[in-house]
């Protein structure tokens, strides 16, 4: 089954699609710049008002290695809306071949846990272990397993 484009958009430093796969959402993004909370934020609101489940997919795809900042505060900032919002499972990846990105991913697991969210955050320099890793985790979710 293939990805059903459902809408798409664009703010400073960031376009994006959302694909429909098995009855969930997910909300691709390509960095085209420096990317910082306030480069998120209208992606993050965009995918929420689309979202229909409690569950998040996305892909932050960074292949280019454009300078991604985010921190702590910005972390919780964002968990916030994302347990205000319904989500209680998060799953994300990071298509970039900046390797440094791994105790980002953990930290970002860690502030959701505080948030009685579940989440699950993957990074790697192929796009294609991107989706299959999506893929997996929306089987998981959709089976019940």
């Amino acid at each position: 089954m293939e990805w059903r484009k459902i809408s798409s958009g664009s703010s400073r430093n960031l376009t994006y699609v959302t694909y429909e796969y098995h009855g969930e959402y997910i909300h691709a993004a390509r960095i085209m710049g420096t990317v910082g909370k306030e480069e998120r934020f209208p992606f993050i609101k965009f995918a929420l008002d689309l979202n229909t489940s409690e569950n998040f997919f996305s892909i932050f795809d960074n292949r280019d290695n454009h300078d991604s900042v985010i921190t702590y505060v910005q972390l919780l900032y964002f968990g916030d809306i994302f347990r205000e919002a319904g989500i209680r499972r998060v799953f994300t990846v990071s298509v970039t071949p900046d390797d440094s990105i791994a105790p980002v991913n953990r930290l970002m697991e860690a502030v959701a846990d505080t948030k009685a969210i579940h989440a699950e955050a993957f990074s790697t320099p192929d796009y294609d272990q991107a989706r299959d890793f999506i893929m997996s985790r929306i089987t998981k979710v959709t089976s019940g397993t």
